[in-house]
Order: C-alpha cells, then sequence, then structure tokens
C-alpha cells in the first residue's frame, strides 16, 4: 500500500526533477542527475560538522523531490525543506513518513517568505540550488539581490548553483552577466565545481559562501577578519584578484587568476610560495602549511599566521623601532635564502613582520625565487636592500609612503651610524660581480669606527650627485611647462650652477669609479613600467627605434648632430623620454 501511495505521488508530479529518494525504480527518467552535487554537499557536511563538533541545522530552499535533504539527514543532520510546489512537498513528506529516526521536516513556502522570517543563526547552512535565476526572472535582481544579503548576514554558509544568462532558455535574458555579481555580500566565496543541466551543455558553478568560513573541499577554516590589499599602501596593485582571510593563528591567501592581465603575477606568486613553503628550510622557521589548491581559475594556500606587528604600520603611527636588530635579522635571512639559491624580490617594510619577542621575519613568500632580482627597477637586489636600510633610519623618508619609492629615493648616508656608512662605501667599491649578502654583511662587520677620508670623497659625490640630479628634475618639470623655452632662459643662474656642480662630478674620483657611479644612478632614476601609459610606452618604442635608424644611417646621423647642436633642450627631451 505504501509503495502504492509512493508511486501515486510521483505520478502527480509535474516532473521528476531529482532521483527520488529510497526509490530507484521511480528515478530511471529523472530530469537531472544530482550524484554529482551530492559529493560536495556531502564533503562539506563532514568538514562542517567536525568543525562544529556537531551535527548540522540545514534549509534547503527549492528542495524538489528533497533529494539533497534527505542525503544530508541520513548522516545525523536536521533539514528543513521547502518549496512552492504542493506536489513535491507531498512526495517528501510521504518518504520522510518511511524514515522515521530521520530529523526532516517540509512544508509548502515562496522562497522570498522564508528569508524575510529568518532568524539570525536559525541554521547552520543554507543551500540555495537553482532557484533564485526563478525569482530573479518574476521580481527581478534588486529583489534577489536583497534577499541573498539577508543569507549573508543571518547564515553562517551557504550553498549556491545560480542559472547562467549564456543558458538557452526563456529566463535567461533577465540574469545579470555574471551570476557571481549576486554575491557581493559575502567576503569568501569559492567555486566547488561546475556542472551541466539537463536544459543545455552550459555548466553552472556551485559555490560555498560565507562570512565566517573558509572551506575548499577538504576543511573548513574559520576567519575573523579579512581585507583585499595585503597591506596599507598596496592601493589595488593586484586589482581585486586576491582576499587574505585571518582566524585561528592562520592566514589564508585566496588568488582568482580570471584577470588576464594579472594572470602571470598571481600564478608565479602562489607557485613561488608553494616552492618555499614545501622546502621548509629549517634555520628559515618557515610557517606551517596546513593546506593548498588550485582549480577553477582560483588557488589557495592556507598556513600559519606569523605574530607580531607588520614594520610599515610601526612606522605610519611614528613607534620606536630597533633599526639595527631589524637589519641584522633581515640580513641574516637573506643570507639563508641566498645559500640555498633563493631571493626575496620585495624587501621592504610593509613586508617584515616585528614581533615582540623573538627574530623580526621576513614575509611574502611569493616574492621567493632563483631570480636575484628586485621586483622594481632598477632591478638590482643588494640596492634595493641598501635603499631599505637607509629609509630604516630615516623613518619620515616619503619612500616608505610609496611602493614605488617616489619622489626621488633619499641617499643620505648621514642617517646612518659611522660604522654602516664605512661598511657601505666598502661594498660599493667592491666589483659588482662580488656582490652578495654575506659580503655586506662581512662589510658590515669589518667596518672602521670612522669614515676614511676617500671614501668621505666619494661620498660626498655621490651626494652631490644625487642632490643634484634631484634638483635637475625639479628644474626640468617646471621648464617643461612652457613648449619652447628662449635661449636667455636657458642661461639663467640655476641652470649655470647645476653645470658647474656636474663639472665637478665629473673631475672627482668617485666618477671614476665606474660601477658604483653607474648602479647610484640607476637608483636615482625611478623607471617604473606601473607608472607609465601605454602612451608613453608607445612613444619610446618610436623613438628608440628612430635612434636605432640613425645610428645605421650615416646622413641621419650627421643630420641629428647638427640638429642636437642647434637645439639643446631636444637632446634634454629625448634623454628624459628614453631614460627617466
Amino acid at each position: 500500500m505504501e509503495c502504492s501511495t509512493i508511486s501515486e505521488l510521483v505520478a502527480e508530479l509535474p516532473e521528476i526533477y531529482q532521483p527520488v529518494f529510497g526509490h530507484p525504480e521511480y528515478s530511471k527518467s529523472v530530469s537531472r542527475i544530482s550524484n554529482d552535487r551530492l559529493v560536495h554537499l556531502i564533503n562539506l557536511q563532514q568538514a562542517l560538522q567536525l568543525k562544529l563538533g556537531r551535527p548540522l541545522r540545514v534549509l534547503d530552499l527549492g528542495c524538489a523531490q528533497g533529494f539533497f535533504s534527505f542525503h544530508l539527514a541520513s548522516r545525523d543532520a536536521s533539514v528543513t525543506g521547502i518549496d512552492h510546489l504542493q506536489q513535491n512537498i507531498n512526495l517528501c513528506q510521504a518518504l520522510s513518513a518511511e524514515k522515521p529516526l530521520f530529523k526532516l521536516r517540509f512544508e509548502v513556502k515562496k522562497i522570498e517568505d522564508a528569508l524575510n522570517a529568518l532568524e539570525t543563526g536559525q541554521y547552520d547552512l543554507v543551500l540555495a540550488l537553482s532557484v533564485f535565476h526563478h525569482i530573479i526572472y518574476a521580481n527581478g535582481f534588486e529583489i534577489v539581490h536583497r534577499l541573498i544579503g539577508i543569507l549573508a548576514k543571518k547564515i553562517s554558509i551557504c550553498v549556491f548553483e545560480f542559472g547562467e544568462k549564456s543558458e538557452p532558455v526563456f529566463w535567461s535574458d533577465a540574469q545579470p552577466e555574471r551570476s557571481k555579481d549576486l554575491l557581493h555580500h559575502f567576503a569568501f566565496t569559492h567555486v566547488l565545481g561546475e556542472h551541466p543541466t539537463h536544459l543545455s551543455s552550459v555548466p553552472r558553478s556551485f559555490v560555498f559562501a560565507s562570512n565566517h568560513f573558509c572551506y575548499f573541499g577538504a576543511q573548513c577554516h574559520t576567519f575573523e577578519h579579512w581585507k583585499t590589499e595585503s597591506h596599507a599602501l598596496n592601493k589595488g596593485v593586484h586589482q581585486g584578484t586576491r582576499r587574505y582571510f585571518f582566524g585561528e593563528n592562520k592566514i589564508i591567501k585566496y588568488y582568482s587568476f580570471a584577470l588576464k592581465e594579472m594572470y602571470s603575477i598571481n600564478i608565479d606568486e602562489y607557485k613561488n610560495e608553494m616552492i618555499y613553503l614545501q622546502k621548509s628550510i629549517k634555520a628559515l622557521e618557515p610557517p606551517q602549511l596546513y593546506e593548498y589548491g588550485s582549480e577553477n581559475n582560483q588557488a589557495w594556500i592556507v598556513r600559519e599566521a606569523l605574530q607580531g606587528k607588520p614594520l610599515i604600520d610601526i612606522i605610519r603611527a611614528k613607534e620606536s623601532y630597533n633599526a639595527i636588530v631589524i637589519i641584522q635579522d633581515i640580513l641574516e635571512q637573506l643570507i639563508l635564502l641566498e645559500e640555498h639559491g633563493l631571493y626575496h624580490n620585495d624587501v621592504r617594510s610593509w613586508n617584515i613582520i616585528v614581533p615582540k619577542t623573538g627574530k623580526v621575519r621576513l614575509i611574502d613568500y611569493g616574492s621567493i625565487s632563483e631570480k636575484a632580482l628586485d621586483c622594481l627597477w632598477p632591478k638590482n637586489i643588494y640596492l634595493s636592500f641598501i635603499l631599505f636600510m637607509l629609509e630604516l633610519f630615516e623613518p619620515n623618508s616619503t619612500s616608505q609612503l610609496d611602493c614605488l619609492r617616489l619622489p626621488l629615493p633619499s641617499l643620505n648616508i648621514e642617517v646612518l651610524p659611522t660604522s654602516y656608512q664605512s661598511a657601505l662605501i666598502h661594498f660599493l667599491k667592491c666589483p659588482v660581480s662580488s656582490w652578495c649578502y654575506k659580503n655586506f654583511a662581512q662589510s658590515l662587520k669589518q667596518s672602521q669606527p670612522e669614515m676614511s677620508e676617500e671614501n668621505q670623497e666619494i661620498w660626498q659625490m655621490m651626494l652631490l650627485f644625487s642632490s643634484t640630479l634631484e634638483e635637475g628634475f625639479k628644474l626640468y618639470k617646471r621648464q617643461m611647462e612652457f613648449h619652447f623655452l628662449s635661449q636667455s632662459k636657458m642661461t639663467n643662474p640655476e641652470v649655470h650652477t647645476l653645470k658647474e656642480r656636474l663639472l665637478k662630478i665629473e673631475k672627482s674620483r668617485y666618477w671614476r669609479i665606474r660601477q658604483p657611479v653607474k648602479f647610484c644612478a640607476q637608483i636615482l632614476r625611478h623607471r617604473s613600467l606601473k607608472a607609465q601609459t601605454i602612451i608613453v610606452l608607445i612613444i619610446k618604442k618610436i623613438l628608440t627605434n628612430l635612434i636605432r635608424l640613425i645610428r645605421a644611417c650615416p646622413p641621419l646621423k650627421k643630420l641629428a648632430i647638427f640638429l642636437l647642436k642647434r637645439y639643446p633642450k631636444l637632446g634634454v627631451i629625448l634623454y628624459f623620454n628614453l631614460f627617466i
């Protein structure tokens, strides 16, 4: 009699959308096979129940024939299923009677009414699988966006599946261009899988969303706060393709590879961090790696969070710190990395953690690779470390407040202790091919308490060169406000003073030390592709090719020399456009 009742209820259904739980005989002509999505839900249920230490409370919106509700209830969850069709609920209630030990409740109700009556924390998990696209079609995007906002505020975890605009069905035109636009209320969203439907081959994303948990398919991680930038000065460098979650003494880095412009940067830094953490160089005491992976244009790393405060926050708050201790601790770590053939390409104050006790730590492991290159021009990692060291002793430097070290970085050696001044000159005088962190540390150990006369002369010329170039920049900017300058303008006292100082530099011993001059000049002229527009890049390309053509063609070369002699300002403009 009972089977006959189930048979009659199945026959009354407008569509056998899901397999009928416990009755495979009625599931042969089912519209949509649901086992692919069920695997994700079972794994999530196990992970979340382990995390909470108790069975789940689940709300299944648009439960249809209750396929997911019954499977979750069979694993101890307490489930409430709602659907707007009476026939679906009649079948679910009859099936529930066959399983009296299951904690199940089914009722006819509109999703809008159910969500408006929802109480905070009433459920641990809400399923909204392929239901909201119907409400969007009937009531519009804004209504659904508000309803999902209620879920984000009152429920710990939601799992969504949205209809896509690209599906060839009557309701598709009403859908947003991107279904993820519906999930702006959630801090963390992760695509667990993509599955086709009975309507078309267009896959629908199966999405985990939460403001309290991160989940990638293995275990749940709680977070207390999150941010889109790694530090306060990042200023949208990664264009919203990263998020950082913090909780349980863990940091969770979440990458998106969807944006083409950021793909190579994100994938490289993700791989670099994984290589470093898996190498686990014991002397460096790397943080513990808990979980990592990549799929569906996403990647994640869950690792131990280091205790302490970012150095950049200490500097901006004008708190005290020991610059010498920081330099020693960071230099020790850079030496260890170098001994393993690894280099950090972004040694900056925002990538340094200062604990209350213990050693200062270098972070941003995605910047560690086998390439001995800094992330910014002029790319020399040792010059970049010198700049970092100078900035530590001059905390009010504008460089500390700008990721690109703009305007020109300070090279004022007088901010350093005398022994550091002597060591720095000794290091810069060495052949560039011999530069390494170990030699730099050796220079610090062997440094003299006072600087020799020769070193003082060299450094004074370096400072003179630095200040002259900086003043030249300022003068050039003022002069460029006029399209064409008269000859009298070019002979003003400021220009005359600069010429005298440049002549003094050229006659000095400093100028004859070729390599240090070359690299110090590179420090001073900042050329960051990030700071240039496409138009400027095109102009530089055109000018570069034009110069190559002039060099290859003697008549053109002769003409160019004549023009430069006749119009010296043209040479200045070409120089600044090509090399500054």
